[in-house]
């Protein structure tokens, strides 16, 4: 079955709540409706969306926006330690965590909170508080829409990176339908090293229940909500530097955060935001949020897409010219 809609306002799907339009809005739960509507509308350009929590639009989308509606949920495989566990692209990211830590299935716990769908994680290969998505993911199933046949990807050919993978590397190419988790089951390894979550945690007893309370407290303290200032998380990826940049930046500042990572160094992107005192800047209607500077937001109803981009544009040449570290987005623009 699949839906089909002309000249569709986008508005309520971004959480910028951008508010342009595509020529065309398909949803449907085939892969093979979807593309042999592609095929019958070959030469326009198409994008595949969730929940639209990752995204920016500046103007209208001659295009084809595609949501599919893949729900199921299922156990794969499971004995005493571990279990296989399938979600649909298309379910709620944080509600499948909820789901799991309910079952005391083990391995999701950090990623709670974290807005989108089941199929944005191995796209982006999301990750909080030491945790990412491919350190859980078992196989991606997903739909060849140019060949017109299914394919499972094992972790090493998502060629997962930092926000990164196969399926960000070539976009369109490749429609998520399914995402197998591998969870631990009565014994679990928690990770409560990053950030500030170990502090947060106190002396409540260390369980996947009371790691996702305090992931979800943290986060709803330090982030806005996006009902009152629209906004699309996260708006730049944190920078990845090698040792001699590093210890540059270590000289000139000592109170500089970062993690080590196999030789490199990741520097908080919110650090460098923040450095460069776009706390206290607005440009036109648009601003970073005063408890965290790596987010966007829109303070008018009438602020647009474009505004944002050019904000978001001010902010990286901001911090090249301070640091001579080019910040990437986190945010797919269009």
């Amino acid at each position: 079955m699949i839906q089909i809609y002309e000249h569709y306002n986008l508005s309520t799907l971004n959480t910028f709540r951008d508010n342009y339009t595509a020529r065309y809005f398909i949803k449907s739960d085939s892969p093979e409706a979807i593309a042999k509507f592609l095929t019958q509308h070959a030469g326009l350009p198409y994008l595949i969306i969730g929940s639209g929590s990752n995204l920016l639009f500046t103007q209208d989308f001659n295009g084809i926006i595609i949501a599919p509606n893949f729900t199921e949920k299922q156990i794969i495989l499971e004995d005493e330690k571990m279990i296989l566990f399938q979600a649909g692209a298309s379910l709620n990211f944080d509600k499948i965590v909820a789901y799991t830590i309910s079952k005391n299935w083990g391995g999701l716990e950090n990623l709670s909170l974290i807005p989108g769908t089941v199929g944005a994680a191995p796209v982006q290969n999301i990750g909080a508080y030491g945790i990412e998505a491919k350190d859980c993911i078992f196989q991606v199933t997903a739909f060849d829409l140019l060949n017109k046949k299914e394919k499972i990807f094992s972790p090493d050919e998502c060629h997962f990176g930092y926000r990164n993978s196969f399926f960000k590397e070539n976009p369109g190419q490749f429609l998520v339908t399914a995402v197998t988790f591998l969870l631990t089951k009565n014994k679990h390894n928690f990770h409560t090293d990053y950030g500030n979550l170990k502090e947060k945690l106190g002396s409540k007893p260390l369980t996947l229940k009371s790691i996702r309370e305090t992931v979800i407290d943290i986060r709803r303290r330090k982030l806005p909500d996006p009902n009152l200032y629209p906004n699309a998380g996260s708006f730049f990826k944190n920078s990845i530097v090698p040792s001699s940049v590093f210890q540059t930046l270590l000289h000139n500042y000592q109170n500089l955060p970062y993690f080590e990572m196999a030789g490199n160094y990741k520097i908080p992107a919110a650090w460098l935001i923040d450095q460069c005192g776009f706390k206290n800047i607005n440009y036109k209607r648009a601003g970073v949020f005063h408890n965290q500077p790596l987010i966007i937001c829109k303070f008018s109803d009438d602020t647009t897409g474009k505004e944002i981009a050019e904000f978001s544009h001010k902010i990286q040449k901001s911090v090249y010219e301070k640091f001579n570290i080019q910040l990437d987005p986190e945010v797919l623009i269009f």
